[in-house]
This record gives C-alpha cells, structure tokens and sequence, in this order.
C-alpha cells in the first residue's frame, strides 16, 4: 500500500544543506526503490518534505541505508533526534 510521508526538517536545514544532501542522496540519477514522488517546499521559514513511497519498507530502506547516512555527512549528528515526521496510507495515487 502506498504511503505519504510527511518530513519538517530541522531549523538548521537550509536549502543549500538540502541541495548537499540530496546531491549525496543522488535520487535523479540513481532513484531508490520503491519511489513514487519526491517534493520540497520551505513553509514557516522550515523545509519541509513531501514524498510518495510504494510502502513504509521501501521508505525506511532508503532512510536508513541512503538517507541517514548523507544527512551525517552533512549535517552531523546533531542532537540526535530524528526530524518531525508523519505517514500515512494512501487510498489511491494517480500518476498521469
């Protein structure tokens, strides 16, 4: 079942580290599994993203394996806590 994942990056995610994360995440060239769609907008002065996953396994696969490692990278480990994010089943994704 697909699933929306909802994801407000922390304050110190700007949209130049985000351009440096997903460059190192390298989805255009390379998209992981299990992709449908992937958005970013900045709202309330946060970046926040907005993505569309055939499933939570594929999601998570791609958090954990690609993700995290990128945002490390960049970022550091900050205070460790996991950013502000929501998911939930999608009833229908219609993809022209």
């Amino acid at each position: 079942m697909a699933v929306l994942v909802i994801t407000n990056l922390p304050p110190q995610a700007t949209t130049d580290t985000y351009d440096e994360i997903n460059s190192k995440v390298d989805a255009v060239a390379n998209p992981p599994e299990g992709m449908i769609i992937h958005t970013v907008g900045v709202t309330d002065g946060h970046l926040r993203v907005v993505d569309v996953w055939e499933s939570d396994e594929h999601f998570e696969t791609f958090r954990r394996e690609r993700l995290l490692p990128a945002f490390r990278e960049v970022i550091g480990e900050g205070d460790g806590q996991e950013p502000d994010r929501e998911s939930y089943e999608l009833h229908n994704v219609t993809k022209p």
